[in-house]
This record gives C-alpha cells, sequence and structure tokens, in this order.
C-alpha cells in the first residue's frame, strides 16, 4: 500500500481538484495501467478527474440502460474472447453510425462506459485491449464530425483518462484522410501509444501478423465467426 499511499500524499498539491470517491481499489488500478509508478498514475487520474469536470454533458445518461440503443449497434464491440497473449479485443465500426441517431457524444459516452466496466476487470488491468476499427463504408457525412475539438477529446478516453492500457490499435480500410489525420497525431502522443498504431489499409495479412485468424472474426479474415454486435450491451445491461 506504499504506493497508494503516496498517491494520496500527492493530492493535496493539487487543490484544484476534486478527489473524492478515490477509493484504494480505484487508485491500485491507477497504478496498475501505469506499471506501478506513482507519478504517473497520478498524472493519470488527475486528467481522467479534469477531463470529468470539464465535459459533465457526457456524464448525463452515462449508463448502460440509457446508452442501450448505441451500444446494440455495436458501438462499440467487446469480443467474448481474447487474443493469444490474453488482451481483450474490442472492435468499432465507424462506418456503420447513423449520424442521423446517434449524436457524437453519444458515441463518445459509449466508448467512455466500456472503458470504465472495462477497467474493473483484473484481466484488462493485467493484458490490456487490443483495438480494431474497420472503416468499410465511411462516409463524408461521418467525417464531417471530426473537428479538432471533437478529436481531441477521443484521444483523451482512449490515452490519457482511464486505467485501460491499449497493447495495439489497428486501422482497417481507413481513407487516405484519416491516414493523414494518424500521422499528424503522432508527435502529440506518448512514446508507446505512438508505436502501437498500425495502418493495415485493406491489406489483413499485416493485421494477422500481429494477430492470428484463430483469434479474428469473420470480418477481418479470421476463423471465427462474425461480431455479435449486440454482444457487450447484453454484457453491460446484466
Amino acid at each position: 500500500h506504499a504506493n497508494i499511499n503516496a498517491i494520496r500524499e500527492q493530492m493535496p498539491l493539487k487543490s484544484d481538484i476534486d478527489f473524492e470517491g478515490c477509493d484504494d481499489e480505484m487508485l491500485l488500478r491507477y497504478l496498475r495501467a501505469r506499471g506501478h509508478n506513482v507519478v504517473a498514475a497520478f498524472a493519470l487520474l488527475c486528467s481522467h478527474i479534469e477531463f470529468h469536470k470539464n465535459n459533465p454533458e457526457l456524464l448525463k445518461g452515462l449508463n448502460a440502460f440509457e446508452l442501450r440503443y448505441i451500444l446494440e449497434d455495436g458501438f462499440p464491440c467487446v469480443l467474448p474472447y481474447m487474443d493469444p497473449v490474453g488482451s481483450t479485443i474490442m472492435v468499432l465500426f465507424p462506418g456503420m453510425w447513423d449520424t442521423d441517431t446517434f449524436s457524437p457524444d453519444t458515441l463518445l459516452q459509449a466508448l467512455m462506459l466500456t472503458l470504465m466496466h472495462l477497467s474493473e476487470s483484473l484481466t484488462v488491468q493485467s493484458r490490456g485491449v487490443v483495438l480494431l476499427v474497420d472503416f468499410s463504408e465511411w462516409t463524408s457525412t461521418q467525417a464531417a464530425y471530426l473537428n479538432i475539438k471533437y478529436i481531441k477529446k477521443i484521444v483523451t478516453i482512449f490515452e490519457n483518462c482511464y486505467p485501460v492500457v491499449f497493447k495495439s490499435v489497428h486501422l482497417i480500410n481507413q481513407p487516405w484522410y484519416i491516414s493523414a489525420l494518424i500521422s499528424f497525431l503522432r508527435p502529440f502522443l506518448t512514446g508507446k501509444v505512438k508505436d502501437r498504431v498500425f495502418l493495415h489499409g485493406n491489406n489483413l495479412t499485416t493485421l494477422h501478423d500481429h494477430i492470428p485468424p484463430e483469434s479474428l472474426p469473420s470480418q477481418f479474415g479470421g476463423d471465427r465467426c462474425e461480431v455479435d454486435q449486440s454482444y457487450w450491451a447484453k454484457v453491460l445491461l446484466e
């Protein structure tokens, strides 16, 4: 518990942040996510609290019942099996986003709820998450929502908010401007994260170099059945 106490000793130095509700179990999750580095874990915790404080609109209705329709649409999907090293596999199909039904903020809320839930799993804390993003059927209508402010929120949610470590991020069938955007963002990502983002285009062979077909659904040239888009919604609604 020395590291937990070390984090608590840092809290008075951040008088502008409200640490109410930060119990030992929560602090331990942040420590695990940063390899028990007290400084890094405390920075992640502060970033988490500040993000919630600065985006109160994202906290309204942040529960599985309120978000059940977007979760049932597969935003996001978490697969019921792991990769060979035991990492949890999360899948996003941005091209299936119905912009008439779900606001951009609703997408962020579904991601936040998913990461909050995953961060409570000891398996996720020790083995991390692999993220697959398939841009099939992505349109200019959806792309129009990708302004700098929104992109910054997405990056913060994935990288600097929740005690979940992304072991790798794989983009498939991405359009040229998404590739350009990633190239632009790389310098702003932390050292480990920037080396964990892989752009595959329509080349599934390079994806299989990282994750073998026996651990992938058929949409990704894998041996498993198609992604059950409602599976994760059922887990969260239980």
